[in-house]
This record gives structure tokens, C-alpha cells and sequence, in this order.
């Protein structure tokens, strides 16, 4: 049972690496979304550390929201730019 879980963890951090780096529109939305199911499974699991959401993980999502915004804020200076 723990190979599943481990695996599955594996699978979220690549899941949220690949969405922080795509740059598509909602991906930080959809990498957020990963991270708050760890933390979910991690919380619902009694906690264990081997399970847990690390720093690098919140970081990432992080980037990937920082990232997100930077784009919203030059479409809106373009926009007010050009009208």
C-alpha cells in the first residue's frame, strides 16, 4: 500500500512541475489544485511525513501562480496602453 502512495506522490509533484513550466492559461490554477490534494491526503493520512507536501512543492505552485499573474498584469498595461 505504501508503493501505491509513494507513487502517487510522485506522480502529483511531476504533475505540478509540468503545469508550473507550461505556462497555458490555468495551469497555476490546475497545479494549486494538486497541491491542495496533497495536503488533503497528507491531513487525511494521520499526517505522515513521508507523504507530505514539501517546500519545494509550494514553491513551485507559487512560481507558477507569479508567473500567471505577470501575464494578466502585461495584458492589462497593454490593453490600457493601446485603448
Amino acid at each position: 500500500m505504501l508503493n501505491i502512495i509513494y507513487l502517487l506522490l510522485f506522480f502529483q509533484i511531476k504533475v505540478i512541475n509540468a503545469l508550473a513550466k507550461s505556462g497555458e492559461p490555468g495551469a497555476a490554477a490546475r497545479a494549486e489544485r494538486v497541491l491542495h490534494n496533497m495536503v488533503k491526503r497528507h491531513r487525511q493520512g494521520g499526517m505522515n511525513d513521508d507523504v507530505k507536501p514539501t517546500t519545494i512543492n509550494f514553491n513551485t505552485v507559487l512560481d507558477a501562480v507569479s508567473d500567471s499573474l505577470e501575464h494578466i498584469l502585461v495584458s492589462i498595461i497593454q490593453i490600457y496602453h493601446f485603448s
